[in-house]
């Protein structure tokens, strides 16, 4: 049986051979050499890279580590769908799409229910939730984008060159830091677990310590808050904890992590912990009963509303 390491490893050289030297061939045949079932995970790389298309062969594929470093915190995905993955600028990263723009611009993105953790070559790493998109840019290895959904940063703190986290009309600056960045299409919202961030919304500047948290709407003030700080980037560890949250949130939060849509209504400002064990009917049971709601199917995913009886 496979392993997921020999999987990652078979990605990587078919990325890698694809503009391949003398020296990479010869590495390559003792890659092959040195387990029997190297080659079934090679071929059945190639077979996923001819189906998926994913790589144009006409790009420029950096070299690929053989020592992946990347953690993998989500289901792991069909095979067939691994090669949307690729290694560059100093990042490992395995098991999530990759979409190579123009230049050195390119955005990684999760689907709804998996999570993905990025290690940039400097030690911090980005742990993005699922159904989320991240932006980085070669050019620039002390930035990032949260273009939607929601990433935990771990910085390493360098004075002369801050990390920056662009989040539509507003920046974040870590000050040697560990911060959740949440960004909708009506709210962002960022808590500081660790370090400081300085925060700059729409002009405003603002510097968040360990325990502080700060939800900005588009046209509005914004309005911080305090948290706990083991409550930051909670959902990594299948928790959601939450203090006055409305519903849309809820539920949002709820689609990102389980992978299926999920709509709230009627529910009043919830504050407390959904745990995310269990199947996706059992954690949404539990979380209706939580928000005083009755839960029932809708379509391909469920909602909660107003009512009374077993989920149907």
């Amino acid at each position: 049986m496979l392993t997921r390491r020999q999987d990652d490893e078979a990605i990587g050289w078919v990325i890698r051979l694809k503009h391949g030297s003398a020296e990479d061939w010869e590495a390559f045949t003792a890659w092959l050499e040195a387990d029997p079932a190297n080659l079934a995970a090679y071929e059945a790389a190639e077979l996923a890279d001819a189906d998926a298309g994913m790589l144009s062969p006409a790009a420029a594929v950096p070299e690929i580590p053989q020592d992946v470093s990347a953690e993998r915190a989500a289901p792991r995905l069909p095979r067939r769908m691994l090669f949307g993955t690729a290694v560059a600028a100093g990042i490992a990263l395995f098991g999530a799409w990759i979409s190579i723009d123009a230049g050195d611009v390119y955005s990684i993105e999760t689907r709804p229910g998996e999570s993905r953790t990025i290690a940039l070559d400097d030690g911090s790493r980005i742990e993005i939730n699922g159904a989320s998109r991240v932006t980085l840019d070669r050019d620039r290895p002390r930035y990032a984008a949260l273009d939607r959904g929601e990433a935990l940063f771990r910085i390493v703190h360098d004075e002369t060159r801050p990390f920056e986290v662009d989040a539509g009309e507003s920046v974040l600056r870590d000050l040697g830091t560990v911060f959740n960045v949440v960004r909708s299409d009506r709210v962002l919202e960022v808590a500081v677990s660790e370090g400081a961030v300085l925060f700059e919304p729409e002009g405003e500047k603002k510097i968040l310590q360990p325990g502080m948290a700060i939800s900005k709407a588009a046209g509005e003030p914004a309005r911080v808050t305090r948290v706990a700080p083991d409550a930051v980037g909670a959902w990594r560890d299948g928790r959601l904890v939450y203090a006055g949250a409305d519903a849309s949130r809820i539920a949002a939060d709820l689609s990102r992590n389980l992978g299926v849509p999920v709509t709230v209504a009627g529910s009043r400002p919830f504050s407390g912990v959904i745990v995310l064990d269990g199947s996706d009917q059992e954690v949404l049971g539990r979380t209706a009963a939580l928000l005083g709601l009755r839960l029932a199917r809708q379509g391909e995913g469920w909602t909660m509303q107003t009512g009374t009886g077993a989920p149907r």
